[in-house]
C-alpha cells in the first residue's frame, strides 16, 4: 500500500489545498470546490489487488465540501471517454 496523500502531514492552514491538489492527482481526478472547513483530515491509499489499484479514503471535516468529476477530468482519466 502507498499514501497518494494525507493531510494529516501538512499545517491545518494548508490543508484544504493540500487535498484538493491530492483529489486532482487521484487515479479517477476529481474537482474539489466549496469553503475550505475549518477541521479537515482526509488520506488517500492505494493498494495493488492482482492487476487492479484500489482506492481507500479517510475522510473527516466539520463541514460539507463538494466534489465533481468534470468532462475535462475524465478526458484525462479516460481518454477515450
Amino acid at each position: 500500500m502507498r499514501m497518494l496523500y494525507d493531510t494529516a502531514a501538512v499545517h491545518p492552514l494548508d490543508r484544504y489545498e493540500h487535498y484538493r491538489t491530492g483529489a486532482a492527482s487521484e487515479q479517477a481526478p476529481v474537482d474539489v470546490h466549496g469553503r475550505p472547513p475549518t477541521r479537515l483530515v482526509v488520506s488517500m491509499s492505494v493498494s495493488r489487488v492482482g492487476d487492479f489499484d484500489v482506492e481507500g479514503l479517510t475522510w473527516l471535516a466539520d463541514a460539507e465540501i463538494a466534489t465533481r468529476r468534470t468532462d475535462r477530468l475524465v478526458r484525462i482519466g479516460d481518454p477515450e471517454r
